[in-house]
């Protein structure tokens, strides 16, 4: 029996999911981030660049035997044929890794663990969860902060939206479903209501 409850979080790119960990992060959860995961585990880890070099070509790998992330992302969205190609060689590293965090955690007393995953339902992750929260946000909004955020184009950042799910998607599978489109300050308040409900 583990002594935490485990939350998931989630939501399309742009939603402002980490703000919203980083509110639960000072209400006192201890936040799993799942990019930081991908970015510094599954990219480096030799089988999983293998299998991406295979699908989205060996030049994804530069000269010292990294991930190019820039070009993976470009052909990674360039259409949900290939982002489906990504997430499939890509979720099962991810959900082994959150394994081995989780685990690496038994001996630790927090209340409660939040697991920040843009990918918590397609990896499968979710069904480790107590509990699933999907943050969203307007379309325009959730583009201007994609453009800042990454330093990319408009069409870019559309480009990006267009590869993932829908807001059905997340509303049809999580547990608690909100929107962040307004302020930081509105933003503590909506997650101060959420905390008290999954405490």
């Amino acid at each position: 029996m583990r002594n935490y409850k485990l939350i998931g979080l989630t939501g399309p790119t742009g939603s402002g999911k980490t703000s919203v960990a980083k509110c639960l992060s000072a209400l006192g959860c201890y936040v799993i981030d799942a990019d930081k995961l991908y970015a510094e585990n599954v990219l480096t880890n030799w089988a999983c660049k293998k299998l991406l070099s295979l699908e989205f070509g060996t030049d994804i790998i530069d000269s010292n035997g990294e991930v190019d992330k820039k070009l993976l992302a470009q052909r990674a969205f360039a259409n949900p044929q290939n982002t489906a190609k990504l997430n499939e060689v890509t979720h099962p590293f991810i959900y082994a890794e959150m394994i081995k965090v989780l685990n690496n955690l038994k001996t630790e007393s927090f209340d409660i663990i939040i697991l920040d995953a843009a990918v918590l339902f397609e990896s499968g992750c979710d069904i480790l969860c107590d509990k699933t929260i999907s943050v969203l946000a307007s379309k325009q909004k959730r583009i201007t902060r994609i453009m800042q955020r990454d330093n990319i184009t408009e069409e870019q950042a559309t480009l990006r939206m267009a590869a993932q799910q829908e807001d059905e998607f997340y509303i049809d599978r999580a547990d608690i479903v909100f929107y962040n489109d307004d302020s930081f300050e509105d933003l503590k308040k909506q997650i101060e209501q959420i905390f008290d409900k999954i405490s």
